[in-house]
């Protein structure tokens, strides 16, 4: 893994400004605080399976562990977009076209642009 003094050496290297470097520090920021985020929500998660579906009887659909990462992004990614519905439906068009769904994911970025 690259260390923020290498990145750092890199970009003065490469004669890159200090604005990008700002960008790309700030970058890093968001992604650590979305990976804590993340990492938080899916142990609550796992907590609970484990605690309180198992015991209860629920089907949660495969493993404790997958069912509380599944989760886990679904409810990081609803408080990083802050519960608002069309930046919700980006994120979902966005992951329709990871998986090669582009009709689908054409769909849902018009009903975003209608809004």
């Amino acid at each position: 893994m690259t260390t923020q003094d290498e990145i750092r050496n890199g970009l003065n290297a490469a004669g890159i400004g200090e604005n990008v470097q700002d960008e790309f520090r700030a970058g890093h920021e968001a992604i650590a605080k979305f990976s804590a985020e993340l990492f938080k929500r899916a142990s609550a998660q796992l907590t609970h399976n484990l605690l309180q579906n198992g015991p209860m009887g629920l089907d949660i659909g495969g493993s404790a562990g997958q069912h509380a990462v599944e989760c886990g992004v679904i409810s990081a990614l609803s408080a990083l977009v802050e519960w608002d519905i069309n930046q919700a439906r980006r994120l979902a068009a966005e992951l329709l076209q990871d998986v090669n769904d582009h009709s689908t994911a054409k769909m849902l970025y018009e009903l975003t642009e209608g809004e």
